[in-house]
């Protein structure tokens, strides 16, 4: 894994020189490796004014964008729970006072599609991408009478799932990942 720093500089007419900075970044995606966002203030000579620190110790942040709005500074980035099973992303906006006072202005979840099982339509293969750690995961299939026709341990973050013995027809089916339902839907047979 590649562990890095990154930083932001936005320099006020009249508060000097603000700079956030994220520690431990792992550019591999929804890793279990929490980290923190630190902003630190200087005067226009340089000299500390204040700090402070953004974190959580399930949290893994990314800060994006640092600017002077005239009334204090913005931040802005995303954030996810290392701990989640299907981690999730929230934006963030966090507004800081000249004087270092700070408050969350602005958060909403993302849901993006963690899992896909393509192609849908399919044959005799259809192929299951995870986009997390797979270990633990399983695929179970049904078939329209709700009988389970497939279980499939799965072991990697792409799988090619060989469903040449199942009739043509539609089937729901299941991830679970620990014994908890991931994701559900339809996947159809031609």
């Amino acid at each position: 894994a590649n562990y890095l720093s990154d930083f932001s500089v936005v320099k006020s007419s009249t508060k000097g020189h603000f700079i956030a900075s994220v520690d431990n970044i792992n550019w591999e995606l929804f890793t279990d490796t929490p980290n923190k966002i630190t902003i630190r203030n200087y005067s226009n000579d340089l000299d500390f004014v204040w700090e402070r620190i953004i974190s959580n110790p399930d949290t893994c942040y990314y800060a994006q964008t640092l600017l002077d709005a005239g009334n204090g500074i913005l931040l802005s980035g995303w954030k996810y729970c290392t701990t989640d099973v299907q981690p999730n992303c929230d934006v963030f906006i966090y507004k800081f006072e000249y004087n270092g006072n700070y408050a969350k202005i602005f958060e909403r979840k993302i849901t993006a599609p963690q899992i896909s099982v393509y192609p849908n339509p399919g044959t005799n293969f259809f192929n299951v991408d995870l986009m997390f750690d797979a270990p633990n995961c399983e695929l179970l299939m049904f078939d329209i009478a709700g009988r389970e026709v497939l279980r499939k341990e799965i072991k990697q973050n792409t799988e090619r799932i060989n469903v040449a013995a199942l009739a043509r027809g539609t089937y729901t089916y299941s991830i679970l990942k620990e014994g908890k339902a991931l994701n559900a839907g339809k996947w159809v047979k031609q």
